[in-house]
């Protein structure tokens, strides 16, 4: 367990440090904590450059390049790099990155993987998990796959957006 931990954080902290993120002189964090939504207050409207972590969760309306880690939920808006929750729900506006939790909740654009027993994203990504549901997913791998605006709308085991295969 310490080895995954250890890996995800390398892979978390390398992502951030070719992240394209705003420019050294506004205000980033290397390290932050939240310990329920909005609270503490910092953590409501700030930007993180490295590791945030939510005790049991954490929240906020700005941006994680790097990792975002809870224990039940982790909510920001942005997350460039990864979402991880031990056992609850991650959530955020948009990723670009990997999210990985039981319950993964993209409301805008993902970039990315989530990994999870439910996933549901508005539109894009790639999403392997028991139950997947996506407005227009790139690829869907899991049980039960509902791609609204895919190749077609229902399907088991695996689907595919309409725009996977064009360039």
């Amino acid at each position: 367990m310490k080895k995954l931990f250890i890996a995800i954080a390398a892979i978390g902290l390398s992502v951030s440090a070719f992240a394209n993120g705003k420019s050294s002189s506004e205000n980033w964090s290397a390290l932050q904590a939240g310990f329920w939504f909005g609270y503490p207050k910092s953590t409501r409207y700030s930007d993180v450059c490295g590791l945030k972590l939510g005790i049991p969760i954490c929240s906020g309306h700005g941006t994680v390049n790097g990792i975002e880690t809870a224990i039940l939920c982790a909510a920001t808006d942005n997350v460039n790099g990864i979402q991880f929750t031990w056992f609850g729900v991650s959530s955020t506006n948009d990723i670009a990155g990997v999210q990985l939790a039981f319950v993964n909740i993209v409301k805008d654009i993902s970039h990315g993987l989530q990994l999870g027993a439910v996933n549901f994203s508005q539109n894009r990504g790639w999403q392997f998990g028991l139950v997947n549901a996506s407005n227009n997913s790139q690829f869907q791998l899991g049980i039960l796959n509902f791609n609204r605006d895919g190749w077609l709308p229902f399907m088991i085991f695996v689907n595919f957006g309409k725009n996977t295969f064009d360039d």
